[in-house]
């Protein structure tokens, strides 16, 4: 079947370009002027933009097997196909429960890992507070981590430590030194979830190298990022949001994109049980969230894209079928929206996934 997607604006990496797509069989045949006599079925797109499915660099979606994961199922009935990257949820304990149970059992779902250093992953997050996720530093097994690592290396795109007041803050650094033995063999990314001190963004820095992810970027005081996001970036530490139920301010966030210049490399939703539907819903409010805090729309599109894939060496698309999903950017609208300290941001532009393109299977999203 040829399935003609018109008046699209197809966003280039680094423009926005309005084409027709002819879709042959489910993969594209031609990018361009197509009439419409050569389709069996014409859909007008005019007013929405052509993006590759966007990766969410950090979720939590070991549903059912832990506290705080979420139905992976359910986010892509709500916002359409998009690779979901679990941050942590399973260590080298459990991982085969979440091979077994999510990855394979959704096969229509794209779905990587970040594999935690402690052992069971992140058993004690509960709805109010959370609880270290080791009872002693042995629980960080290395050689576990990395015998893991090696039969999975289909899923796993890194290694996750929480470092943080209630998160094993009582090891200081210990847990990120032993997060980096266990990725080094494979040349794999540590995610660093940081928060209230102990330890301090200070502490850390030394042990980040280039490409490790460091999440919660936009966290409030104290420990915040500012004044350290520009060494952060010279050393090629990816900036990730990361933003959760506590993770994120406008006022730190207005202050690195306003007075420092910077944003972040990365825009992701750390989605879990307790922070739907507020404060983070899904990752098109987080998007917008950036985009009225000032970010250009291309900037915000290549941080749920491009620059995510390069982060964790993943392709972006499918090479055996046409992959998009169709959104609208809505302006002139006001809009509110919520950080985790509960602070109100009104801006005037929303973006929705509206259609999913997964070879010749066209979905509305939303209404």
């Amino acid at each position: 079947m040829r399935i003609k997607l018109a008046n699209v604006r197809v966003y280039l990496y680094d423009r926005l370009e309005r084409q027709d797509i002819l879709l042959n069989n489910g993969k594209i045949e031609r990018v361009g002027k197509v009439d419409d006599s050569s389709a069996d079925k014409v859909y007008d797109l005019r007013d929405e933009i052509l993006i590759p499915f966007p990766i969410d660099l950090h979720t939590h979606i070991y549903y059912g097997a832990t506290s705080l994961g979420v139905d992976p199922e359910f986010v892509i009935r709500k916002s359409g196909s998009m690779t979901l990257v679990d941050a942590g949820s399973s260590g080298a304990g459990n991982f085969l429960g979440f091979r077994r149970y999510i990855v394979e059992r959704l096969k229509n779902i794209r779905i990587y890992a970040f594999l935690n250093v402690a052992f069971a992953g992140i058993p004690f997050f509960m709805e109010k507070r959370q609880f270290s996720d080791i009872p002693d530093i042995e629980a960080a097994d290395v050689e576990a981590c990395r015998a893991v690592i090696k039969d999975n290396r289909d899923v796993i795109v890194g290694v996750k430590v929480r470092l943080s007041n209630d998160a094993n803050g009582e090891f200081g650094v210990e847990l990120l030194k032993r997060a980096k033995e266990c990725a080094r063999p494979f040349n794999l990314p540590v995610m660093v979830h940081f928060g209230i001190p102990p330890p301090y963004l200070d502490d850390i820095i030394p042990y980040l190298e280039k490409g490790d992810i460091l999440t919660h970027s936009f966290r409030p005081e104290p420990n915040s990022i500012v004044g350290k996001i520009k060494e952060l970036k010279r050393k090629g530490v990816i900036i990730d949001v990361g933003h959760g139920r506590g993770s994120f301010s406008f006022v730190i966030a207005k202050r690195v994109i306003e007075d420092e210049g910077e944003i972040p490399n990365t825009i992701s939703t750390d989605l879990h049980r307790y922070d739907i539907p507020l404060p983070v819903s899904d990752l098109y409010i987080t998007m917008s969230k950036f985009l009225n805090l000032g970010i250009d729309l291309i900037d915000v599109l290549k941080a749920v894209t491009i620059n995510p894939a390069k982060a964790i060496n993943i392709p972006l698309s499918s090479p055996d079928r046409a992959e998009f999903i169709a959104i609208e950017l809505v302006e002139g609208k006001r809009f509110k929206f919520y950080d985790a300290e509960g602070k109100k941001l009104e801006g005037s532009k929303l973006i929705m996934p509206k259609v999913e393109i997964m070879g010749e299977n066209i979905r509305l999203i939303s209404e």
